[in-house]
Order: structure tokens, then C-alpha cells, then sequence
């Protein structure tokens, strides 16, 4: 069904805003046009064989658009009155604002939403026609935008030598402003009225058909979304080339108010993509998660996907809302409660580069798994994270999904469990509690004994062992009514994570603070004790994580560094236990330089020297321990008062200082010199006439 809207008309703007409000409930088309009625007449507007380009603009509140609704158009209509083959015709829709038409550094708006339909023009030589214009994907307009315009752009096909001449047709009545680009070579983008050859009877036959859509509409038709506006933004966000990127959103269908009696068929997806490469393309993924997401997140869920559209590569900095309808529905069956959006970012050719869009505000987690290694942050593997993991925080990432709710089963009542590993109890509920009269569970655990059973509202239950439970509860109803419900879960309780000792390793030079000498051969024994089948992994302070620690390892942070360790079930990384420890650098003694020592020669090049004045400076508390060594290596043993050079003249000697606390050490070199006597010379005297 369309709907035409003309603002002259006063009487059709009534007659159709009473059908608007009703078509908002089923995604009524609507069509923007200024013109008065379909009859094309031939106008004064000339043409030329070079570029140009057709506008008209629209104020959406005019044709009923709300500043909480999007409009997503799907089509277009230009008439001509004239053509030959020898051109092109395309859409743009611009946003603009109160500066129009100033824009900087360009002939047209920056704030492009979309370009489609890039058609050759046909022969018209006689009675103007309307050329229909169906878009292979729709333009989104935000919701939010006041103004747009639309431009109808004619490219001259340089390797057609027939005419690139296009007339553009009117109508004889019109509410609107034509404005013009092209032919005019003093005029930017002009009102047909301001050209040098000015054009009153201009009313070019521009419009638009879309649909208007509530961007908070719940009930049959729901939209699950976390933007809480369409107002997008550049998130900061890298890409790579040539790479797989995973973008995704998760939802409680409850926080939309879809129960676990009620199916959502999803029929169409919204991204918003900043900046494009060439050639990009995107699907959704829609996939079942539980609470221990990301860890238990599993392609195996998987519930269906979306057919790929490819993205233009002109979209830039001004970012686009890409809205796909989804060749075959995607059905979440009634029953599961959490669901997560994944828009896949694929390559058809060239660099593959795109860039996702967030919004200034929202609520939620962003997650993505693909192009996440960043310089100077962890290694983040190639599974699901935040962006915050990677600094990106506040990305808000732009993703939502639509479709229709269709109540399969009539239960009053829904059972809730909360079936978290890290958690020893489980906790359990019925909604709608204000609805209950009495409540009787019972956990399939007869191990437990008396626990088994319990009829409080909201039990909490301590399964005995690990193992699938299945839980019934029988609830009976303020007005009477009995409700059996049932859910079978599999319960695990995580590994131990035992306690490790901490390791101690001398710095490598002196006040440093950083040692490579860390022994963590046990660490993986004490962490595990006697359990088997399990996945260790260790995480250190910067958040690098390892399957296996180094040995030797060297710490990260000085002084003093805390090692997260993990341990899990090999069947089940989302259930584990942690426990840390530190690395601990111990100090190397502080060596002040030691001065030479000479003696005088007696006679063969060897003397004896006092070191115990050396010994004594070095040990200044009673942890420190003097070592001296001769330069071949030989420990010098006995008294050190009179200590023989080995070496004739002159020898080097290495004095290492232990502290005997941590049996850290270090090393200084002196020299002992053996200075020859001086020899006596004795002269004859002359004596001289």
C-alpha cells in the first residue's frame, strides 16, 4: 500500500495522516513528494551533455515522520520529459541541516545516507514518463534526522557516443524548491529560481517511497536494539585487510518482552558501517548463548544466518545505516532467552577493509572476535571480546534486528534458573511471582536428601554431584489453575585451583627490577595437584595469556609481578577456578668500586697484599659474604691479610658479594700491582780545568 503525501493539498494531508497513524502499525509506504498529482508537463529546465544533478528537500515532520522513527526507503521516481542512451541515473539521499546549502570543499551535502540504482537512461522522445527507480537495498534515513534531500545525479557515459542530454520533467503544480547542478558553470548547487537562466516552472518530479518504522516498536513487530539513538559516530575501531572481522550484540528476549511462549522471526538487520574499502560484504549470524558467554560461546548454536550483501566502498567517514532483509526469515524458537547478534564482515575482493559504527549513546556490551591484536595491548586469541578488552569501552556498537513475535504456547507461568559454574548454588524462580499461590520444586537430586524439594519462590540448590538434573516445579496459580513446568540443565562445579608458592629470582643487573630467571617447572603440578582433564592457563599482569609459562620466565612488572592461573574442565573452559601468585625480583648487593691495590716489588715481580680493609667495607651487614678469586678462577682461601699475587706485576681479582638470605650476587674486578723499586744510578764526577 502507498501513500502519497502533497503539503498543498491540506485536505489529502488530513485524510492521509489519519491512515499514517494506522500504518504504523504495519510499515505503511510513504511517499515524499512536493508535487501536485502525477501529470508530467514539459518545463523550461535545460539540459547539456556534461554532469548534473536534480534535488528536492524534504522536512520530514511534514509528511508525519517522528524524531523517534526511521525512514527507510526502498524506491525512487524521476520523470523526464527527453532522453537519449548516452547517460546514467542514480539516487542520493543527503541529511542537512540549518547551514544548507554551505558545505565546504564540495558540491553536495557530506552527509551522504546512501547512493543506489545506478540505471542507464532510455529514449523518450514524446510524452514524459516516469522512471521508476527500486532499490537492490533500502537507504535508512536515522531516526532523529529533520531534513533530507534527494538527488537524482546524471554521469555522461563517456564510452557511449549517443546524446548525454536529459530533460527533466514537472508538474504543473508544485509546494517545494528544485534545486540544480550541472549546466550553469557560474552556479553551485542552485534553487532553479537563482540560476543565470532562471527556471519558476521547474517542480521537478522527485520522490521517494519508504516505510517508517518506531526504532523502540515492541509488540508484534519488535525490534531489539541497545542504541538508544540513531545518532552514529566513528568508534575508533581498527579493521584489517584481508581479514574476517565478528561483530555482535547479545539479548535477553525477555528485556524485549518476548517470553519463553513466544517465537521471533527475524526478517532484517541494521549495522552502521564508518569508512569502506573495496570489496566488503556483511551477514548476520544469529546464534543461542547462556550466561557464561563469551567462554561458552560455540558456532555449534548457531540458529540461522542471513544471505551477504555487499557494501559500497564509497561510504566515508559519514557513517550509514545498511539495513539487510533477509532473503529467508531467521526463526528463534520459543523457549531460548538469550540470543546473540553477529554481523560477519567478509571479503568479495580487494582490501576487504570496513569499519563499524557505534552511537553517542547506548546501552550494553560491544563484542567482537577477528582483528583484535593491538600494539601495546594483550594478546587476545581469536575468540569473543569486549571492546573495552582492547580499549575501546564505549564503541556501542550500531547492531539491531527486527522481526515479528508469534505466541506459540499458552503457559502462565516461566521458569528461570541461573546456571552459572563459578557459582556452587543454583538459583531458581518462577514469573510471574505476584501470579503464584504456591510453589512445589523438586531438583531430580535424591542424593541431596530433604534439599531435594523445597517450595520457596526463589531456592537455591547445592546439586551433589556434577551431572544433567532435570527440574520440575508445580505451580498453582492465584485463580486455580496447575502448571507443570520442567527444564533439564547440566550442572558442573568448577576444578580446584590450588594454591602455588610464590617464586623468587635475583634481579639481572643492579636496581633493575626485572629478572629472566623465574623457575615455574612446578607450577603447573601444584596448581592441579591430582585432577586430570583439565586446561590450565596462566594470565599475567598485562593480560598476555599462556597455555604454558616460559621456563625461565621473565617478569613484565618491576619488583613484583601477580600471575593469574585458570584452571577449567577440558569439556567445559566456561567452568573454572583461579588462583595467583607472584613473581618476586630479589635485589643484587650494591658494590661501590674498589681502588687498586699497589705494593712495592721485592725483586721478582711478587708481593703479598692486605684484602681483609676490602672485606671488611664489603660486608656491611651480616647477610652480605666477601668472596675473593684469583684471576684464573681459584677461590682464595685462609687469611686475607697477606694474599700473594699469582700473576706476576700485576693481576686482576674478582670479589663477588652474596647476600646469603637469597643467595643473590655481584661481581667487582680490582687490579693488584706490583710496582718495581726504584733503581739508584751513580754518577762520576768531572772535574773541569
Amino acid at each position: 500500500m502507498r501513500i502519497t503525501i502533497n503539503q498543498k493539498n491540506k485536505f489529502n494531508t488530513a485524510i492521509s495522516f489519519l491512515f499514517f497513524l494506522f500504518f504504523q502499525c504495519i510499515n505503511a509506504q510513504i511517499t515524499l513528494t512536493h508535487n501536485v498529482g502525477t501529470t508530467l508537463v514539459k518545463t523550461s529546465m535545460y539540459t547539456c551533455d556534461r554532469d548534473e544533478a536534480w534535488s528536492k528537500l524534504f522536512t520530514l515532520s511534514d509528511f508525519g515522520i517522528k524524531p523517534n522513527e526511521q525512514f527507510v526507503i526502498r524506491s525512487g521516481q524521476i520523470g523526464i520529459s527527453k532522453s537519449d542512451e548516452g547517460s546514467n541515473l542514480y539516487f542520493t539521499v543527503y541529511s542537512i541541516d540549518d547551514n544548507f546549502p554551505v558545505f565546504f570543499y564540495s558540491s553536495f551535502p557530506r552527509t551522504v545516507l546512501g547512493s543506489r540504482s545506478f540505471n542507464p537512461t532510455r529514449v523518450i522522445n514524446g510524452a514524459p514518463e516516469i522512471f521508476q527507480f527500486d532499490f537492490d537495498e533500502p537507504i535508512v534515513v536515522p531516526a532523529g534526522t529533520k531534513r533530507i534531500m534527494v538527488t537524482v545525479h546524471k554521469i555522461k557515459d563517456i564510452y557511449n557516443p549517443k546524446s548525454g542530454e536529459v530533460f527533466i520533467a514537472g508538474t504543473a503544480q508544485d509546494n517545494g524548491e528544485s534545486w540544480y547542478l550541472g549546466c550553469d558553470l557560474n552556479h553551485g548547487l542552485s534553487r532553479t529560481t537563482d540560476l543565470t537562466i532562471p527556471v519558476p516552472d521547474a517542480n521537478f518530479y522527485i520522490n521517494v517511497t519508504g516505510e517508517v518504522f518506531d526504532t523502540k516498536s515492541l509488540g508484534p513487530i519488535t525490534r531489539i536494539s541497545h542504541n538508544l539513538n540513531d545518532e552514529l559516530i566513528d568508534t575508533g575501531i581498527h579493521s584489517c585487510t584481508s581479514a574476517y572481522i565478528y561483530w555482535a550484540r547479545t539479548f535477553n528476549l525477555k528485556d524485549f518482552g518476548i517470553s519463553n511462549n513466544e517465537e521471533f522471526i527475524i526478517n532484517s538487520g541494521q549495522v552502521g558501517i564508518n569508512k569502506t574499502g573495496w570489496l566488503a560484504e556483511i551477514s548476520f549470524n544469529i546464534y543461542e548463548i547462556d550466561d557464561n558467554f563469551p567462554c561458552s560461546f560455540s558456532e555449534k548454536k548457531l540458529i540461522g544466518s542471513s544471505q551477504y550483501e555487499e557494501l559500497r566502498p564509497s561510504i566515508d567517514e559519514n557513517s550509514q545505516i545498511i539495513q539487510v532483509d533477509f532473503d529467508k526469515p531467521i526463526k528463534i524458537p520459543a523457549g531460548v532467552k538469550k540470543i546473540l547478534v553477529e554481523v560477519h564482515k567478509g571479503i568479495v575482493y580487494g582490501d576487504g577493509v570496513a569499519f563499524i559504527a557505534g552511537t553517542t549513546q547506548s546501552e550494553g556490551v560491544s563484542w567482537q572476535r577477528g582483528c583484535t591484536t593491538l600494539v601495546g595491548y594483550p594478546d587476545l586469541g581469536n575468540g569473543y571480546v569486549s571492546t573495552a578488552d582492547f580499549g575501546k569501552p564505549q564503541a556501542n556498537f550500531y547492531i539491531n534486528v527486527t522481526g515479528n513475535v508469534n505466541k506459540v504456547k499458552n503457559n502462565v507461568f516461566e521458569m528461570n534458573i541461573s546456571n552459572i559454574c563459578s557459582e556452587f548454588l543454583k538459583e531458581f524462580s518462577v514469573s510471574d511471582q505476584s501470579k503464584i499461590a504456591s510453589i512445589i520444586w523438586d531438583f531430580g537430586d535424591p542424593d541431596s536428601g530433604a534439599n531435594n524439594v523445597s517450595t520457596d519462590l526463589s531456592p537455591f540448590h547445592d546439586f551433589s554431584a556434577d551431572g544433567k538434573y532435570t527440574i520440575t516445579a508445580k505451580v498453582t496459580g492465584k485463580d486455580g489453575t496447575v502448571e507443570n513446568l520442567s527444564e533439564t540443565i547440566d550442572v558442573k562445579e568448577p576444578p580446584k585451583a590450588y594454591g602455588i608458592n610464590n617464586i623468587y629470582a635475583c634481579e639481572n643487573s643492579l636496581n633493575t627490577g626485572f629478572s629472566t630467571s623465574f623457575d615455574t617447572s612446578t607450577v603447573t603440578q601444584q596448581v592441579l595437584g591430582t585432577q586430570t582433564e583439565k586446561i590450565v592457563t596462566f594470565i599475567d599482569s598485562k593480560g598476555n595469556k599462556y597455555e604454558t609459562l616460559p621456563n625461565p620466565f621473565a617478569n613484565t612488572v618491576k619488583d613484583r609481578e601477580t600471575i593469574t592461573v585458570r584452571v577449567s574442565h577440558d569439556d567445559n573452559p566456561c567452568c573454572y577456578s583461579e588462583t595467583t601468585f607472584d613473581l618476586i625480583v630479589n635485589q643484587l648487593p650494591n658494590l661501590s668500586p674498589i681502588s687498586d691495590l699497589v705494593v712495592c716489588d721485592n725483586g721478582n715481580g711478587f708481593a703479598q697484599f692486605d684484602l681483609k680493609p676490602i672485606e671488611t667495607i664489603l660486608e656491611t651487614s651480616a647477610d652480605l659474604k666477601a668472596e675473593f678469586y684469583h684471576q684464573n678462577g681459584q677461590k682464595i682461601q685462609g687469611s686475607l691479610n697477606a694474599v700473594a699475587n699469582l700473576i706476576a706485576k700485576e693481576e686482576k681479582i674478582t670479589v663477588k658479594v652474596v647476600n646469603t638470605n637469597t643467595n643473590c650476587y655481584n661481581e667487582s674486578t680490582f687490579k693488584l700491582i706490583v710496582s718495581p723499586v726504584p733503581a739508584c744510578k751513580f754518577f762520576t764526577r768531572i772535574n773541569r780545568l
